[in-house]
């Protein structure tokens, strides 16, 4: 699903400054060694790879369709160590409310016609090394006056709160109206995003789903599942994963935030 942009090497970045040693790299198109390298480091393998259950297959964009895919991250001297992916959609009038399928929407959504002046993120990860830096409020900080440089007018994107894996039995609106002990935003992802200007949209209950039999499922674990149990709870889960017969389904909430540019 990704269409190389040829017009970003016209345009000059101003860089936001990182921590010494780091520095920006905004092609990593290309780049899908390290890449995949820095995102199994990052996320649990149920994330990244495909399950063994047949599902709806969607048709990638015609090279007639106007989105652009940008794959931009940090470098701490030549290891890569953050990375954030987006693409284009169509500009809509009301922001209002985007899907309920949230990231699954999004490969719907950037097929359609029209002008494409917003940008959704796609996917984020930091290094377990460097994270606790401040990385990735610097990371959407560039990506907001890149986009902004380039003329595009909102970021929009189906946040993962990144603690609610703390509270996989909370619901997905009990856990919003968290805050901290300094009467803030509980979420740190989400507290990144409303800190930088972003607008808290809705809900959106069905972003992701991972649909797998209980084979599959323990490879990803490395650990077998007890016969006879109704859910079990992985690594990084945000909500517990049904079963039903020999099938696991993970069902992902996200809510979405919007960026003025």
């Amino acid at each position: 699903m990704k269409k190389k942009n040829d017009d970003i090497n016209a345009v000059v970045f101003d860089k936001i400054n990182l921590p010494d040693g780091y520095y920006w790299d905004f092609n990593l198109e290309e780049k899908a060694k390290e890449t995949n390298a820095l995102y199994s480091k990052a996320w649990q393998r149920y994330y990244l790879e495909e399950g063994d259950i047949e599902s709806e297959v969607e048709e990638d964009p015609s090279s007639e369709v106007p989105f652009k895919y940008f794959f931009w991250g940090v470098r701490d001297n030549k290891e890569l160590i953050a990375a954030v992916s987006m693409i284009s959609i169509p500009t809509e009038s009301d922001f209002k409310k985007l899907p309920d399928e949230g990231w699954s929407s999004i490969q719907k959504m950037c097929k359609k016609n029209g002008t494409h002046d917003t940008i959704s993120l796609l996917s984020a990860a930091i290094h377990p090394k460097a994270q606790g830096l401040g990385i990735s409020k610097i990371l959407i900080r560039q990506v907001k006056e890149n986009l902004r440089k380039m003329g595009y007018k909102f970021l929009v994107a189906p946040i993962r709160p990144s603690l609610k894996s703390n509270y996989p039995n909370m619901s997905i609106e009990q856990y919003l109206n968290m805050e901290s002990e300094k009467g803030e935003i509980f979420d740190p992802w989400l507290r990144v995003h409303i800190k930088l200007g972003a607008e808290k949209l809705n809900i959106c209950p069905n972003s992701y789903c991972v649909k797998a039999s209980l084979k599959k499922w323990e490879e990803w674990l490395g650990h077998s599942i007890p016969s006879g149990e109704k859910e079990f709870l992985p690594t990084q889960a945000l909500n517990p994963v049904i079963i039903e017969g020999d099938i696991g389904t993970y069902i992902e909430p996200n809510v979405w935030v919007k960026h003025t540019l």
